[in-house]
């Protein structure tokens, strides 16, 4: 996803990757955006903020039945961290 990349490259910030979400907040997009995301705040250390985002993600609807293995990544991501939803 490119807005994640130049994110993490340039120091965008989380917004600028949330607002690639899309306007279907349970599409594929809305997804990866949240994920990416929830990553995004960990890698720079908001754990609240990272929880927040990728519970966000795996609650779409995309994550719950598409079986795309990033969405059993974010799952696993969850759970090794203790967060509700996982």
């Amino acid at each position: 996803m490119r807005a994640a990349y130049e994110a993490f490259r340039d120091g965008l910030g989380a917004d600028s990757i949330a607002a690639a979400a899309g306007p279907d907040p349970d599409a594929g997009p809305s997804f990866y955006a949240w994920m990416y995301v929830g990553l995004y705040h960990e890698a720079h250390g908001d754990a609240a903020s990272a929880k927040e985002a990728m519970l966000r993600a795996v609650r779409t609807r995309y994550a719950q039945q598409s079986g795309d293995y990033m969405a059993d990544l974010a799952r696993v991501h969850c759970k090794r961290r203790g967060w509700a939803d996982a």
